[in-house]
């Protein structure tokens, strides 16, 4: 959130605020490694995506991978990768730069780790954790906004995890994160059908973004509000390139979209 609101604002300050609760954060993920040098055994109130097989049902608001519920999960980890990287950044713009290097060696060793104990070269898919026969989209787009996959083997990987059907698909939560890193492998086209599950609102005569469409919770939430970020940024193709919009591109995507305005 504050990397967000950085690149929003160009405010430093607010950065410097809260470096002592970034480094306190990112600690208490790392007291938690364990196998495989990777995090696990997360407390408090374990959530990682609605996927329809991981819900618990007694109807506790639970819903984690099969991996995260006996050791390291892919997902979590990259996730806290990600956290590192931009947390880095964070401590570079504010010249704590020991931080940052500090941080980045504590990402090589997750990715080094992801790597080796997680990749599974049949399938060409990263494995949902060590040695569980468990895929999902999740672990595919952390890889690609980690910079773990890069390149053709990034394009694959998205790929596989959008055609096969034994891979678990991101629901509202998590496809901000699946549309990122698509849009950072320009498959931007991929995105197309995946839009069919917002249309269901409109059957249902919502004017807003519920948290989720099978169930009666938060008829307004921002799990679901994808399209308010995608339409601006992707659609419309509007996107800073210096903190606080002090220099903008517009670069719109629209490979499946021909007809567009806005203001």
């Amino acid at each position: 959130m504050l990397h967000d609101y950085y690149w929003q604002t160009g405010d430093v300050n607010i950065l410097k605020r809260y470096r002592p609760a970034i480094d306190s954060i990112l600690d208490w993920f790392e007291r938690k490694k364990g196998d495989y040098d990777l995090t696990q055994n997360y407390y408090y109130w374990k959530f990682t995506d609605w996927v329809e097989s991981w819900q618990n049902k007694e109807g506790q608001l639970t819903a984690i991978s099969k991996a995260s519920e006996s050791g390291p999960s892919t997902t979590n980890n990259l996730l806290y990768a990600l956290a590192l990287q931009y947390s880095a950044e964070i401590m570079e713009i504010t010249e704590r730069e020991s931080l940052a290097v500090e941080y980045k060696e504590r990402v090589d060793t997750i990715l080094e780790s992801i790597e080796m104990y997680c990749w599974d070269e049949k399938k060409c898919l990263y494995r949902e954790g060590p040695r569980i026969d468990e895929y999902t989209q999740h672990a595919q787009a952390l890889a690609v906004l980690t910079h773990l996959a890069k390149k053709e083997k990034a394009k694959i990987i998205l790929r596989n995890s959008i055609t096969n059907n034994s891979v678990y698909k991101c629901t509202y939560v998590f496809t901000y994160y699946l549309f990122s890193a698509i849009e950072a492998s320009n498959l931007y086209y991929l995105t197309e059908n995946m839009w069919d599950k917002w249309k269901e609102g409109q059957a249902l005569n919502l004017t807003t973004f519920p948290e989720d469409f099978t169930r009666s919770r938060s008829d307004c939430h921002g799990w679901s509000a994808l399209p308010l970020y995608e339409f601006t940024r992707n659609i419309l193709g509007v996107r800073p390139l210096k903190a606080g919009w002090k220099e903008i591109e517009i670069k719109p995507l629209y490979s499946y979209i021909h007809e567009f305005s806005g203001k």
